[in-house]
């Protein structure tokens, strides 16, 4: 169950329609949830965004900031702190910054590759459970080459893991790579050729993006970890006044020597992990881990009512979306992929054009295994992902 409430403030400048108004805006909404695994969860989420007194040539804003508290019950806490500058220094250049903390008390390890099966909740052998803690820092620079479709993309990601694996647990059989934990530093550096509009819910245009990463120890890594990122997008409109799309991407990540807390993340312009409310939605963070990931997804987007409120403008839209991926480690890397599919849809609000808002219900297709007399016995089963994000996924 999730509650939630926008609560949009600002001055008034009139009716709402696509003219640039001036000022900021800010919106925000308290965070409500029950999970029997962590408890009753609670906390809020909000955003300043300066529009500045005069629109900046294809950008929908000047500066965002945004910061998250959510604590639960059971000891999971997630927060976080966002941040996008976008002309730095009145170069163009735009600045992200995406950092926080985050602990559970009991994180899922399903073991690495994409052929891994969960065993079903309540099993009391073999635990997949271990607790850990995170705090990182992402940023990311995305620096305009002339007035042209082209950027130049830099970055890093640090970050700092504390594991405490359970008695018996997967995590403590398999011994993967990091369950130590420690110091994980990577540094960034790629290109992106961009034709997407640059508002926080484009209606047409094209994008690819390829970006490498290296962390080798003398750069303040514990391990020596190496990857590379493509990513292609695309935004189609269906009809002549743009209020119903087509939304598409296709990805693929490889890395190596990175540890098990990062191998189920994909590393480009932005960083996001395999699983949870943006990339096969419905099965959970973490769930699949590997060295070589894939995906592809495709969202239909109606916007089909725009209103004021406040005095400002408030767009109502709805999705459905599927998305297909897989994950190998090397080892697996000489068979052939287990896909994976998950597919789903929800409600989305755009607000003053700047503050998306999304609700995406997914049912993904989970592989079990569970002990039995002669081995073990699989079957698949239905899993069910129920996601409050801002912004789309892609």
């Amino acid at each position: 169950m999730v509650l939630f409430l926008v609560l949009p403030f600002g001055h008034a400048y009139g009716e709402a329609t696509h003219d640039f108004e001036p000022g900021w805006t800010f919106a925000g909404f308290p965070l409500i949830n029950y999970s029997s695994g962590v408890g009753v969860g609670y906390g809020a989420i909000g955003f300043a965004i300066d529009k500045g007194d005069s629109p900046l040539e294809g950008e929908p804003f000047q500066a965002s900031i945004g910061g998250q508290f959510y604590q639960t019950t059971g000891g999971y806490a997630f927060h976080k702190l966002l941040l996008d500058i976008r002309d730095l220094g009145d170069t163009g250049t735009q600045l992200t910054f995406f950092g926080g903390y985050e602990s559970w008390n009991a994180t899922p390890y399903f073991g690495g590759g994409g052929h891994s099966r969960r065993y079903p909740d309540g099993f009391q052998g073999e635990r997949q459970a271990y607790g850990d803690g995170s705090l990182w820092m992402v940023p990311r620079v995305f620096v305009p080459l002339e007035d042209g479709p082209w950027w130049l993309i830099g970055g890093a990601t640090f970050r700092h893991v504390w594991v405490s694996g359970a008695q018996g647990s997967v995590l403590e059989l398999e011994q993967p790579r990091g369950n130590q934990g420690g110091a994980f530093v990577q540094w960034l550096l790629g290109g992106r050729y961009s034709t997407l509009e640059r508002g926080v819910s484009p209606r047409s245009g094209f994008e690819v993006e390829a970006t490498v990463r290296v962390g080798p120890p003398w750069l303040g890594s514990k391990w020596n970890a190496n990857g590379s990122n493509l990513v292609l997008r695309q935004v189609c409109p269906l009809t002549a006044d743009k209020d119903l799309l087509f939304a598409w991407l296709a990805t693929v990540d490889v890395q190596d020597g990175e540890p098990f807390f990062q191998s189920h993340w994909l590393t480009g312009g932005k960083q996001t992990p395999f699983g949870g409310h943006s990339y096969l939605r419905g099965l959970p963070i973490g769930r699949l881990r590997g060295n070589v990931k894939a995906m592809t997804s495709g969202e239909f987007r109606w916007q089909f009512w725009r209103h004021g409120v406040f005095s400002k403008s408030l767009d109502w839209m709805v999705a459905v979306f599927t998305d297909f991926g897989t994950a190998s480690t090397w080892d697996e890397f000489s068979g052939p992929p287990l896909p994976w599919v998950s597919g789903g849809g929800g409600p989305r609000w755009l607000y003053d054009d700047v503050f998306l808002l999304r609700l995406d219900v997914a049912v993904a297709t989970e592989r079990y295994s569970e002990p039995g007399v002669n081995g073990q016995s699989s079957y698949t089963e239905p899993a069910i992902g129920v996601y409050l994000a801002v912004g789309h996924p892609y």
